[in-house]
């Protein structure tokens, strides 16, 4: 999967992930697995969930890198896109299209409930390591990767001096 939790009503294609977007909601895309016709969908997407997958499957990794929280290979559930279900097989807890759901990519958990999402804070060890860079001018130099205009401003919000890769 892709670390991090997100919150949103449970679509079950791209166009419906993308059309609430625009709307400004926050969706959840829950698919058996993903391909590249699905990126649309996926990026619109507060979170993914695949019932098929690993951590090198097409929705991890992309994902990955595009900071999305992601729960793939869900062997726990039965995503019917046809139906617009998903069905925990253990208890045939149902969820529908349209049901607020929250996943968390770390730990693997699909939550029935919304939860409350925080943004990261640059803290601890890794706030201590990235004060002395900016401490030391001249000595190094924090870049940050970005994949688009979102991400650039995001790492320039974090602190970074530029950008180091762009894909």
């Amino acid at each position: 999967g892709s670390p991090g939790a997100a919150v949103g009503k449970l679509v079950f294609t791209p166009k419906q992930a993308e059309d609430l977007k625009a709307k400004g909601e926050s969706v959840i895309l829950a698919r058996e697995t993903t391909s590249p016709e699905d990126v649309g969908g996926m990026w619109a997407a507060a979170g993914i969930l695949t019932a098929r997958g690993g951590m090198t499957s097409h929705a991890a990794v992309v994902a990955r890198g595009w900071g999305k929280p992601c729960v793939c290979g869900c062997s726990d559930i039965v995503v019917s896109e046809v139906d617009e279900t998903v069905i925990v097989k253990e208890t045939q807890l149902t969820f529908r299209a349209g049901d607020v759901i929250s996943i968390n990519g770390a730990t693997g958990e699909v939550i029935k409930n919304p939860i409350e999402v925080k943004i990261p804070k640059l803290e601890g060890e890794l706030g201590t390591l990235l004060g002395w860079a900016d401490q030391e001018e001249g000595v190094m130099k924090v870049l940050a990767n970005a994949d688009s205009g979102p991400d650039a401003t995001q790492a320039a919000g974090n602190g970074a001096q530029g950008i180091g890769l762009c894909r």
